[in-house]
């Protein structure tokens, strides 16, 4: 926010407003107070409560003073009234009382105003005159110039931008200033926060630093400075040990890069003199080994190379540590293999080793020794050995029962089971132990089973079943199925149906029996069938379903009595009358049983007609003879429709 020379008049068109109007509104409003002319005045109702005008000047001023101008030979109306800077609309005020309160000694200027000086200066937004109702009176206002400047921002002075080098040993730079100093139009003893903060640590190169502050009106001064971190810092090189080698006059050698570490960079090398690789004669040779960073700063090392008179010796061969393998899973053997031996020679480079058996080979359970040579090529044999131990790493692998489930009526009950099956990488017949064991009495409720081996290197295997005992006292859950009804053109019918369903609490598999069983012939009419089953513990349950079996239609079958031989009157049984759907149909003869009958033969008829109006008969033959019996002759007549 820029500055306004000042102070200024700052209020004039500004919005106003107070707490009442007197009538018209129009002609006393509180704009009128603000309009630059002093003919025209604001003025509020007469009332014996507080009354106050205030004016918005639309922004956050530092206000100097205030100049009143009140109506021409109403000055009574201004006494007792204060002028108050705010920054928020709110009544009662707090303390940012601007000059004394107008009283009657106050004195006009000659210009015909009142001046309230703010000293010191008093920021705000909102300029009230307040005036409390004790005297009955109106507020009247001509006019109402509020003169002040918009706050300027902080003046913040940083410190001077300098140079320094990395924390030993550190890629950074750890650095401290003293804090900026800070001046204000208005607030005093306003301090500075600095971006990044003092005894901060910076990285290599220039870093600026931003330092701000705001005062109590919100304006923001701030100032920058840099920072530069120089890397002041050589490079640590590590040369490798002294070298000793045996040639006959001279002798090319190789070393490792020496190891370059810097506080800042990375990925530095070292050049050395004489190079790796370089032919050394008998004697000290010094080789000095040097790197420089990205700042130019260069460290150093040295180390000796020692060229001896080489005298043949046979090659040494250095075989790795023992070996120790677990055996192969499932197997009784383990694979061994080891590191290359490495061989040093001094005349001849290159050489490997020869092991034998191979690395990679199977051995067996124990010690074994692996013999490696090497040959140069004066013959010379150089050896070392490898032990290879192979243990057996495996527990033996047991199967128990699945769990077991028993019901019982008593409080305990005896259980046996077959032994777990036990395998193993390397022992056989291994023997099982399970805890309790086959053939003990188990209690009422869950019991856990433990089966172990163990095998001859001491691992032991196991595993673990449940055996459950339920004290059985529930019946069975017994569900037939539902009532079958079927028809038949026969006198009976084969019925089928699926087997009841069964649930127990304790016992699986369980069946049930039906009376009459499933299949069997069932005669026209309802039967019921009964089906029951037991459980372990001789609990039942039965339940039953009706078998409906109807006629379909069809004559009746009537089946007379044999044929008759005798003397006078002749009586016989009723025939059977039989129909696949009605019962208890009954014959009709004629002539009916009881009749006198000639002598010689006569034809009986008889009939019967079911419920549908179907109708069946059957004739027989009654000979009345007087000493000699005729033969008998059955007629059967076709049944009518």
């Amino acid at each position: 926010m820029a500055s306004v020379p000042g102070p200024a008049l700052v209020s004039r068109y500004k919005s106003a407003d107070q707490s009442s109007t007197d009538s018209p509104s129009s002609d006393y409003s509180a704009d009128l107070a603000v309009d630059g002319f002093s003919s025209t005045c604001s003025q509020t109702m007469q009332q014996q409560n507080p009354y106050f005008w205030y004016v918005d000047l639309g922004d956050i001023y530092s206000v100097d003073y205030v100049l009143i101008i009140p109506e021409n030979g109403n000055q009574a109306s201004l006494i007792d009234s204060e002028v108050h800077v705010e920054n928020v609309l709110a009544v009662p005020w707090g303390n940012n009382k601007c000059g004394s309160t107008i009283t009657t000694s106050t004195v006009l200027s000659s210009f015909g105003f009142y001046q309230i000086d703010c000293n010191p200066s008093i920021n705000g937004r909102y300029v009230f005159v307040y005036r409390s109702g004790t005297n009955n009176m109106k507020l009247t206002l001509c006019e109402v110039q509020v003169y002040g400047a918009v706050p300027v921002e902080p003046v913040v002075n940083c410190p001077t931008s300098f140079n320094t080098g990395t924390s030993p040993g550190q890629s950074t730079g750890t650095v401290t200033w003293n804090p900026p100093t800070v001046t204000d139009d208005i607030d005093t003893g306003l301090s500075a926060t600095c971006t990044p903060s003092s005894g901060s640590s910076f990285n290599v190169g220039t870093n600026t630093i931003t330092c701000t502050s705001t005062d109590s009106s919100g304006n923001t001064g701030s100032c920058t400075f840099t920072v530069t971190i120089r890397d002041n810092e050589p490079p640590s090189v590590t040369c490798p040990d002294d070298i000793t080698v045996a040639a006959l006059n001279q002798a090319i050698v190789a070393w490792d890069d020496p190891a370059v570490s810097d506080n800042v960079n990375t990925g530095l090398s070292a050049t050395c003199t004489p190079p790796s690789g370089h032919s050394f004669i008998v004697g000290s040779n010094s080789v000095t080994c040097s790197a420089a960073d990205a700042a130019n700063n260069v460290g150093s090392c040295m180390f000796v190379v020692n060229v001896e008179v080489f005298v043949p010796e046979e090659p040494v061969v250095t075989c790795t540590g023992g070996v120790s393998v677990p055996t192969s899973p499932g197997q009784s053997t383990g694979i061994g293999t080891w590191s290359d031996p490495t061989v040093t020679d001094d005349i001849d480079t290159g050489l490997a080793a020869t092991c034998t058996p191979p690395s990679g080979s199977s051995f067996p359970l124990g010690t074994n020794t692996v013999t490696c040579t090497a040959t140069d090529s004066n013959g010379n044999v150089g050896s070392c050995t490898i032990t290879v131990f192979v243990h057996d790493n495996e527990s033996p692998n047991l199967t128990c029962p699945d769990d077991i489930s028993m019901s019982t009526s008593s409080s305990q009950v005896t259980v046996t089971w077959n032994n777990p099956t036990v395998t193993d990488n390397v022992d056989t017949d291994l023997s099982t132990t399970c805890t309790p064991s086959s053939g003990s009495l188990f209690v009422l409720g869950s019991n856990d089973v433990t089966c172990d081996a163990t095998d001859a290197a001491g691992r032991t295997g196991s595993c673990m079943f449940t055996v459950y005992i339920i004290e059985d006292t529930v019946n069975p859950s017994l569900i037939c199925p539902s009532n079958i009804a079927m028809s038949t053109s026969s006198s009976q019918a084969t019925v089928t149906w699926n087997d009841p369903t069964v649930s127990d609490n304790v016992d699986t598999g369980l069946s049930a029996t039906c009376t009459p069983p499933s299949g069997s012939s069932f005669t026209i009419g309802s039967t019921i069938v009964t089906c029951s089953v037991t459980d372990v513990a001789n609990n039942e349950d039965s339940c039953m379903f009706n078998v409906s079996v109807t006629g379909s239609s069809g004559q009746p079958t009537v089946i007379c009595p044999d044929d008759i031989n005798q003397l006078a009157t002749v009586t016989w049984s009723d025939p059977v009358v039989r129909d696949n759907v009605d019962s208890g149909l009954s014959a009709t003869c004629s002539p009916s049983s009881g009749s006198s009958f000639n002598v010689g033969e006569t034809d009986v008829t008889c009939s019967a007609v079911d419920t549908d109006g179907n109708k069946a008969s059957c004739s027989f033959s009654v000979n009345i003879t007087g000493s000699t019996i005729l033969r008998r002759i059955r007629k059967w007549s076709i049944p009518q429709g």
